[in-house]
């Protein structure tokens, strides 16, 4: 993820030899989110495990995670959580 950025559709479409609209599809009927909600879904999981299991600094995380400004991470996990990063962190 530091190298490539964050996960998209086609990225696993292409790791699975399908389409990505074939995959959006499957993802939709099994779950009833879109395929990039429930990358964004699972990339929240993570950066919650990430900060609440670690001390690693907000940067270093959301690097790890494929983010390359921490400004878009921290924005992406609050509109995700309703906190930031580290008032989440503080709470737990």
């Amino acid at each position: 993820a530091e190298e490539k950025g964050l996960p998209t559709v086609n990225y696993f479409a292409d790791r699975m030899a399908i389409s990505p609209n074939y995959l959006g599809d499957l993802i939709k009927k099994v779950t009833g989110i879109s395929a990039q909600e429930h990358i964004h879904s699972f990339v929240a999981d993570k950066a919650k495990n990430m900060i609440y299991a670690s001390a690693k600094s907000v940067k270093e995380i959301s690097y790890e995670l494929g983010f390359k400004h921490s400004q878009h991470f921290i924005r992406f996990f609050k509109k995700r959580t309703g906190n930031t990063p580290n008032e989440f962190r503080n709470l737990n």
